[in-house]
């Protein structure tokens, strides 16, 4: 066995749900970050905004849940 997924800090998955032919797997990531503040933010996921760069349309730079498919190559 061999771990094919992580989440970011202070996050958590839940609801894996893996589709039919075992080779695709969707998780929900929970809460990053949530030991932040907004002067102390431990999580951008999934954006990744860098703080000098102006988030695009859709983008934050602060932390929101998400859904993430992880499949295998």
């Amino acid at each position: 066995m061999a771990q094919f997924l992580s989440v970011p800090r202070d996050a958590e998955t839940c609801g894996p749900v893996i589709h039919d032919d075992e080779a695709m797997v969707f998780v929900a990531v929970q809460h990053p970050g949530e030991e932040g503040s907004y002067t102390d933010i431990r999580s951008a996921f999934p954006d990744y905004v860098p703080s000098e760069a102006r988030p695009g349309d859709g983008e934050v730079r602060g932390p929101r849940p998400s859904i993430v498919q992880v499949y295998r190559t």
